[in-house]
């Protein structure tokens, strides 16, 4: 039952199913068991078939689970019993656990034969090791309350009286990942953390329904291994979400389906961006708010509420997009904007050296890229104070084009900054890259019209790359500001083709800082998984029956700071 606005891109929130798994199973899902305090007799009453599962490091939650003392499955999700195999190594010893007919030094596993008192079991390295020397879990996640997606309080949090998660441990504050895992944040420094980087390795093609097929793995660079899990997420694309200036709103676009409102506004709309979670969030032009879409529930309609203004004097506001670090940032005249969570402003740059902004990015380094409207892309490293000139756009487009200008940024799944550019001469229209420093076209009007004959004319407004490596790009297509709904959503495939989407939207010209777009995945199944001493982090999951690509997500949450590392990759389904 779809409860929630499906997940974006952009990061990339979720469309959530029901699974019908007890707590105590879930903790081995998210969890090492031992660290979860879970029994093999506490799983074998929960879950038919949880303790084979558990051990294959398959299954996984689909976005949400049943409150605590339920056993009422969803309908809509069927859970088979898995048969539960006789061990055929009677004969393991404290610590070890029976792999391939044969007993392994790994005390981790849901069905290894427990370490001697009082030795205890090294959640990193898989041994029996003396008191005090083991890195072990603190905490067990725990459902927090009787809601449709409860939270799970993790290490560092505890449930407060059902109402959610709170700090714990020492921690003073509480930070929860994607698929509502939570976890203590800003904790005494002791344990894992210092997270510096996350990557997620090649997925090879697999086979439709193939059990455990795609089998993913991270790894992770940290000062601190211990306490660290990875949350994993199998994702599918579903539509696209598009503003449009004259249109004072926003367009719902299924892939193959019929384009229709989402959101409609009594001014026009610009950019447009989502968090993690999936939620929407939009500029209006005039009044330089930053809104967002509430999840509707009961199949009510999308309902948007006041996030964030820019700060008066500031200019217009352009486009926004969100961080590494999970925030919102925004570009108005001269200046890039950080807001907190709670709407306010945390951090002001200035580029005085620039025209107005038109556009923002963060590249595969963590650099913030902000482009001015021609011709200078401009760098924030990660470690910088202010902004640099990067790139200049001029050798993109033509020598005789009229006043282009840069539009959309975004970081494509090769590593490559892409840009849109939307010209004042209705046939300059461009996309480029930017490559080790240096802008070159990609495309323009010839290659749009050759595939799709109905392009006249090329403004190029917002970009976004989906899950299979498709650039979705809006296009003005009307010869100057003629106020016509001829505006066009193009797809450049991985083949090299270009394919029209969807038409009949009416962007605004010449200013051009909407036709912004989010592309909308959904959460299909997601697993948790303990980081190990070398610090990679595994996990399965079940092939979908349905042929195509699909995105894969890795979210490490830094128990010191609070901070979501994420990296992401596609798989093959044939």
């Amino acid at each position: 039952m779809r409860v929630l606005p499906p997940l974006l891109h952009g990061l990339t929130p979720a469309v959530l199913r029901k699974r019908s798994v007890a707590p105590c199973a879930l903790a081995v899902v998210l969890l090492v068991a031992e660290a979860a305090g879970c029994s093999r007799a506490d799983l074998a009453k929960s879950t038919p078939g949880a303790e084979s599962a558990a051990g294959a490091g398959g299954g996984g939650r689909s976005g949400g689970e049943m409150s605590p003392g339920s056993a009422t499955p969803d309908p809509g999700l069927s859970v088979p019993p898995t048969p539960v195999p006789t061990s055929p190594c009677p004969t393991c010893q404290p610590g070890q656990a029976c792999r391939d007919n044969a007993c392994v030094d790994d005390c981790r596993p849901l069905d290894a034969v427990a370490c001697e008192a009082p030795t205890t079991c090294d959640a990193l390295s898989g041994r029996c090791v003396p008191p005090g020397a083991s890195c072990v879990l603190t905490g067990k996640p725990v459902v927090c309350g009787d809601t449709e997606f409860p939270p799970h309080c993790g290490p560092g949090s505890r449930c407060e009286n059902g109402q959610g998660c709170v700090a714990a441990d020492g921690c003073a504050r509480v930070v929860c990942d994607a698929s509502g895992f939570c976890r203590g944040a800003d904790c005494p420094q002791v344990g894992g953390g210092g997270v510096r980087q996350v990557t997620l390795a090649a997925l090879p093609d697999v086979a439709a329904g193939t059990a455990g097929g795609i089998k993913a793995e991270a790894t992770v660079l940290a000062d601190g291994l211990c306490g660290l899990s990875a949350t994993f997420e199998l994702r599918k694309e579903l539509e696209l979400f598009v503003s449009a200036y004259n249109d004072k709103g926003i367009w719902r676009i299924p892939l193959g389906g019929t384009p229709a409102h989402y959101i409609t506004e009594t001014e026009p709309i610009g950019g447009i961006t989502a968090d993690r979670k999936g939620v929407l969030y939009y500029t209006l032009q005039n009044t330089n708010t930053i809104r967002r879409v509430a999840p509707p529930t009961g199949g009510a309609a999308a309902v948007a509420e006041a996030f964030a203004m820019a700060p008066p004097g500031s200019g217009q506001l352009a486009r926004i997009t969100f961080g590494p670090d999970g925030l919102l940032y925004g570009v108005a005249g001269q200046r890039v904007f950080r807001f907190n969570a709670d709407g306010t402003v945390a951090q002001t740059w200035t580029i005085t050296g620039s025209t107005f902004l038109t556009g923002l990015v963060f590249d595969k380094d963590g650099a913030l890229l902000a482009g001015q409207h021609w011709p200078t892309i401009w760098r924030l490293g990660p470690a910088a104070m202010t902004f640099e000139a990067y790139v200049d756009g001029t050798p993109a487009v033509s020598p005789t084009a009229i006043g282009p200008w840069n539009e959309g940024l975004t970081l494509g799944p090769d590593g490559i900054i892409y840009v849109g550019v939307f010209p004042v001469g209705e046939l300059d229209g461009v996309i480029y890259t930017i490559r080790m420093g240096r802008a070159e076209r990609l495309l323009g009007l010839a290659e749009m019209n050759r595939d799709v004959p109905e392009t006249l004319y090329a403004g190029v407004h917002g970009i976004a790359f989906g899950a299979d490596g498709t650039l979705y790009f809006a296009n003005q297509n009307t010869k100057g500001s003629t106020g016509e709904p001829l505006g066009q959503v193009l797809a450049l495939r991985p083949s090299g083709k270009i394919e029209l989407v969807a038409k009949g939207l009416n962007y605004d010209w010449p200013r051009g800082y909407d036709g912004d777009i989010v592309v909308s995945q959904e959460t299909v199944t997601s697993t948790a998984a303990a980081v190990d001493m070398t610090g990679r982090a595994q996990s399965a999951f079940d092939a979908p029956t349905t042929p195509g690509v699909y995105g894969v997500r890795v979210l490490v949450t830094d128990p010191r700071t609070g901070a979501i590392a994420e990296a992401r990759g596609t798989v093959t389904v044939r």
